[in-house]
């Protein structure tokens, strides 16, 4: 079942209040009618893309675009793919690298200060001779 009557009633709606979760629910409906009819698939798919910007979660973005890039793929639309696939791609690689590296310098720090602490050598193996 379709979450909006039409895809122009989706665009309406979703940009008005671009729920997150709404969005999503347009990508994936618009992606599981890849067999039954592309055409229409695509124009959902698109509306979802369109509506995502850059203020809902990278990861959810970058889905939303992954939908739109293989439904215009299965229409045969190969360079129009490319270009989203690829955005789709920087968007999560960019925000899959600055969530893991958000931590503080000196937490970073604390932690090897201690791992150093751990892991000397004992005295016996320091005073062997270097060959």
């Amino acid at each position: 079942m379709p979450p909006f009557s039409s895809p122009a009633a989706a665009r309406l709606s979703l940009m008005n209040q671009p729920t997150p979760s709404r969005i999503l629910a347009v990508a994936e409906y618009g992606y599981s009618l890849r067999f039954v009819d592309p055409p229409v698939g695509v124009e959902w798919c698109r509306v979802a893309a369109d509506v995502s910007t850059a203020e809902l979660d990278p990861s959810m973005r970058a889905r939303v675009l992954g939908y739109f890039a293989n439904s215009l793929r299965l229409v045969g639309k190969y360079d129009d793919a490319n270009e989203v696939l690829a955005l789709a791609l920087k968007i999560f690689l960019v925000s899959h690298f600055f969530l893991n590296s958000r931590r503080p310098f000196y937490e970073t720090s604390a932690k090897l200060n201690k791992q150093q602490k751990t892991c000397e050598m004992p005295l016996e193996y320091s005073r062997l001779p270097v060959t």
